[in-house]
């Protein structure tokens, strides 16, 4: 699953070749908010050529100093390998920092890795925890994955209407995944009262996101598939029963 970036403070004037010559000065004067944002123009590749390895030093400065933004990119760096050795225990470290911190971004990746065994012990019970106080913050990956442990009952009991309830929070924040597992519980009658009108809304709304099309799409020619191999099947047994019959 895709890890969350933090852009925090940057700036529209950070592509500015000047504004970036005071950037520069003002990270290798120790200021940790410029450090962080100079490692997000080099990360981005905003207004000078992207270099993912100076990226990680600057955020890597920054990180050091406590600064929770910074703390988190570099985790994403670390977990995807980009300018650094991928290092999911390293990943995890910083994510925890900045987890610590109260950094909503951190908590939901983390809480990933703890979902995966990536870095650290598989701990689906500290994987809730996580997503609960990332998706209390807005965060609506972590709404996504908590509503989905509460779906499957992974690390909390099982409430289809708690995952009813963040699935809508993260729908309503134009999740994809969210939106079409909210449209198959109104489809079901699962957690929420059976509801077609609903659950057309929000699959309707759901195959706009590319990676549910997709999704959507395969599962579509899959079916049809399968259709087609049963409709076979059955001819096949129709016909050796005609034949001998004769």
């Amino acid at each position: 699953m895709t890890q969350h970036l933090s852009d925090t403070d940057m700036t529209e004037n950070s592509a500015d070749p000047k504004d970036l010559n005071l950037l520069r000065t003002a990270a290798q004067g120790g200021d940790p908010v410029a450090q962080f944002k100079l490692g997000l123009v080099l990360d981005g590749g905003l207004g000078t050529d992207a270099d993912p390895v100076e990226a990680a030093e600057w955020y890597g400065r920054a990180a050091e100093q406590g600064q929770a933004n910074a703390q988190l990119n570099l985790g994403v760096l670390y977990y995807e390998g980009r300018g650094v050795a991928r290092d999911t225990a390293l990943a995890a470290e910083w994510y925890r920092r900045a987890a610590v911190q109260g950094l909503a971004e951190a908590q939901s990746n983390l809480g990933i890795l703890y979902s995966n065994g990536e870095g650290v012990r598989r701990d689906p019970f500290e994987a809730v925890r996580l997503y609960r106080a990332a998706a209390e913050r807005g965060v609506d990956t972590a709404q996504y994955l908590l509503a989905k442990a509460y779906e499957d009952g992974v690390g909390v009991s099982t409430d289809l209407s708690e995952a009813a309830r963040y699935y809508t929070m993260a729908a309503e924040r134009g999740h994809g995944g969210a939106e079409h597992a909210l449209a198959l519980l109104y489809r079901q009658g699962r957690g929420v009262k059976r509801d077609w009108r609903a659950a057309w809304r929000w699959a309707r709304i759901a195959t706009r996101n590319p990676v549910v099309r997709r999704y959507t799409e395969r599962r579509m020619v899959r079916d049809a598939a399968w259709a087609v191999a049963i409709l076979a099947l059955a001819w096949l047994l129709v016909r050796s029963v005609i034949l001998r019959s004769r």
